[in-house]
């Protein structure tokens, strides 16, 4: 039982490590055979053939979306197109009531 659960240990952390080589790519502009990409955070600017310090290759760009080559894995990616992933709401903000109390208006500071 010892060699199960310690198998299955290194299993998993090995599988962990292998998910947190995989960069985030969000697209920030498209031209005509240029890219400008967020990458794990660092903003870059690739041209059609050109490859990121991360690794991530431009294949093909246009207004539309842009090719991009990840570990040997080409996709489609569209502008802003992990926007939806990385989204937070914004802060609650503390309301504020300019109505009329008594014939005048308070904003809620007095």
């Amino acid at each position: 039982m010892p060699k199960v659960l310690i198998t299955m240990l290194i299993i998993l952390l090995n599988s962990a490590i292998a998910c947190a080589d995989v960069p985030r790519i969000v697209v920030l502009g498209l031209f005509n055979d240029v890219a400008v990409l967020e990458i794990n955070k660092e903003q870059h600017i690739l041209r059609a053939g050109g490859k990121s310090p991360e690794g991530v290759t431009l294949v093909f760009a246009d207004s539309k979306f842009a090719v991009l080559e990840v570990e040997g894995v080409q996709e489609k990616y569209f502008l802003g197109s992990q926007i939806g992933s990385l989204y937070e709401p914004p802060p609650e903000l503390p309301g504020v009531s300019l109505w009329p109390t008594r014939g005048l208006y308070n904003s809620g500071q007095y």
